[in-house]
């Protein structure tokens, strides 16, 4: 099996990190495929590539940052055909990798920024499964000296590869984030002690339903049922064109839009 072909399958099996480092990793390999390949025909060249990219953004379907990101990457591929060759192809395709890497890091920061933005002092939160993004923002949030605590929901076991929401928890307290991790049973005794929800996605699909972790549903539900705010943070790359086939991969839940107060952007913050 050629290498390209090994790595993108370790990506596609890769059950501890989430979309946006599966993306960026997908990136890096076209980057190091493109310093690997003959580039001495340069229409040829730029074929293999977009090739690569076309089979790595089928590798997680319920992911659409992986999916997106890589469209741009083929994009630019395009824009590369088009014009003359460059004296140096295989930095041409390393500077087109590095401007998407950058882009991806901004509209990140952004989205951290904002999610730190709606937590205010005294905040008890609700979250469940992993996301990089919603730890970032609590861990900003603390870093501006407000004091927050988070309840963690993990997924009943075998509902999902990993024991996500202790990871989170983990994250979080190194951070010094007061953090304790429950089963979906204990939640009830806890909701009135609550006053925000906050998750990751890994897509979100064009009538507003989020693709996210187990047990996201039953949160969503639970926190309708006791009029506690349920807020989704993600960049806006998240946003699928078209939606995943069904049913879903093992381990994510459909959140109906109706149950999602607002999903938080690089581009957007919460109202007051």
């Amino acid at each position: 099996m050629p290498r390209q072909e090994i790595k993108a399958r370790q990506l596609a099996l890769d059950r501890q990190h989430g979309a946006s480092f599966l993306l960026r990793q997908a990136l890096l390999l076209l980057k190091d495929e493109a310093a690997e390949l003959p580039c001495g025909n340069w229409l040829e060249y730029l074929q293999e590539l977009e090739s690569l990219a076309v089979r790595l953004q089928r590798i997680r379907p319920v992911m659409a940052s992986i999916f997106n990101g890589l469209q741009v990457f083929r994009e630019g591929i395009d824009a590369l055909r088009i014009a003359a060759p460059p004296e140096h192809p295989v930095e041409a395709v390393s500077i087109l990798v590095e401007q998407i890497l950058k882009a991806l890091d901004r509209d990140y920061d952004l989205t951290v920024k904002n999610g730190a933005a709606m937590i205010s002092n005294g905040d008890r939160l609700l979250s469940c499964s992993f996301s990089a993004t919603v730890a970032s923002a609590l861990l900003q949030a603390a870093a501006e000296g407000k004091n927050c605590s988070v309840l963690m929901v993990e997924a009943a076991q075998g509902s999902s590869p990993m024991s996500y929401g202790e990871m989170m928890a983990s994250t979080l307290r190194v951070g010094g984030i007061q953090c304790q991790v429950i089963s979906m049973s204990q939640l009830p005794s806890h909701l009135g002690k609550l006053n925000l929800a906050l998750i990751g996605a890994d897509s979100i699909l064009a009538d507003g339903t989020v693709i996210n972790g187990h047990p996201s549903l039953e949160l969503a539900q639970a926190c309708l049922k006791s009029h506690i705010p349920f807020y989704c943070l993600c960049e806006s790359h998240k946003f699928a064109a078209h939606p995943p086939a069904l049913p879903l991969e093992e381990g994510f839940d459909l959140i109906p839009g109706q149950l999602i107060k607002r999903v938080i952007t690089e581009q957007s913050r919460p109202s007051s």
